[in-house]
């Protein structure tokens, strides 16, 4: 049984596969006009600098005031809740709420 769900994703993955490269070889639709390695370029160069503001931003900035807002209510949380390692849990909670919205 192992073997054939082995098989049976190979056979997708190679199905997958092959769907990719056939859309590289032969494309549906052709590039727009103003789509062109210089805007590329420029895209992923302002990628690039937002995702190394966030890398630079995010402890210095969001570490801080996580610890800083979660030892001032204290008292408002369960004695399990007050552990150091939570501020993991909160990091996590927070950043999924922030992409679930």
């Amino acid at each position: 049984m192992s073997l054939l769900i082995s098989y049976k994703a190979l056979i997708i993955a190679l199905w997958f596969i092959g769907v990719f490269i056939a859309e590289r070889l032969s494309r549906a639709a052709r590039y727009p006009d103003w789509f062109s390695l210089k805007v590329l370029r420029s895209r992923l160069m302002s990628n690039i600098s937002i995702s190394a503001i966030n890398v630079v931003l995010s402890p210095l900035l969001i570490l801080p005031l996580t610890v800083f807002f979660s030892s001032q209510f204290y008292s408002w949380r369960p004695e399990w809740l007050q552990s150091p390692w939570m501020i993991i849990i909160d990091l996590i909670i927070l950043d999924f709420f922030l992409y679930w919205w």
